[in-house]
């Protein structure tokens, strides 16, 4: 299963910490399914810096780096995978990027065909944080193949219209990032919305100050009436309930929509 996360406007949308949020969702619904995170760009690193913490070892030689030359030769293999992986929590992986490269088109062509036909033997999630924007980033081979391929492709918005324009592709499904439910221009009104991730001021902290996993591992047997009380102030403590049921009916809404095609 692919599912790709793109968005209209770079910086507006808050695509990478909505891709993260989905994925330790579905980790949550589905403990039994490896999940990994990975950049359709060789170059691109944002999900590396909100893992840069003491606890988890990001080096030049894991990720993609590791896999490019090992693709080109011959199929990769399972131990390929587990070496160039980084485990974040039990089932759910970052593959990195490399730091050291920038923008190339030929190597995300390379990326891109790791990701369609080499992860899915290996995982049974592959979310994929594409570039934002509306210009050629969107126009490319390695794109068109991601998008082809996916199971799933996310628009990421914001609550500013100007985000919610139709992309340049087909077949996308809309979800909300720093979702405020008190503005005007909420889910009742977005065309197509799939579902929202609030803003949370516990979860932005936890990205600024490297603690996500640690977040979610805090945080995982939040649901609907399970509040552990004395964390957070009332408010803090129900916007974390908030957060989390929401990003806990995405993840459930995709197992449906996922099990009706098959």
């Amino acid at each position: 299963m692919i599912l790709t996360f793109q968005s209209n406007l770079h910086g507006q949308c808050g695509t990478t910490a909505t891709m993260l949020a989905v994925a330790f969702g579905l980790k949550r619904e589905y403990p039994e399914k490896r999940i990994v995170l990975v950049h359709s760009q060789s170059g691109c690193t944002d999900l590396e810096k909100i893992f840069k913490e003491s606890s988890i070892r990001l080096d030049n030689d894991m990720g993609f780096s590791s896999l490019i030359c090992q693709f080109k030769a011959r199929e990769l293999t399972l131990d390929d995978i587990n070496g160039a992986a980084i485990k974040l929590a039990n089932g759910l992986y970052l593959l990195p990027s490399d730091s050291n490269r920038g923008a190339d088109i030929e190597l995300d062509r390379i990326v891109s065909g790791i990701i369609v036909n080499s992860l899915p033997k290996f995982f049974d999630i592959v979310l994929v944080d594409v570039g934002a924007g509306r210009g050629s980033m969107f126009d490319n081979t390695a794109l068109k193949l991601l998008r082809d391929s996916a199971d799933i492709n996310f628009l990421v918005c914001s609550q500013n219209p100007a985000t919610q324009e139709k992309p340049n592709f087909e077949n996308y499904k809309v979800i909300v990032g720093n979702y405020d439910p008190k503005r005007k221009n909420n889910s009742s009104v977005i065309t197509g919305c799939f579902g929202v991730v609030p803003y949370c001021t516990e979860y932005a902290d936890a990205i600024t100050e490297k603690k996500v996993t640690a977040f979610f591992s805090s945080f995982n047997g939040i649901y609907k009436g399970d509040k552990k009380k004395g964390l957070f102030n009332k408010k803090a403590e129900d916007d974390v309930v908030y957060f989390c049921d929401s990003v806990n009916d995405i993840a459930q809404k995709i197992g449906k929509t996922l099990n009706k095609r098959r």
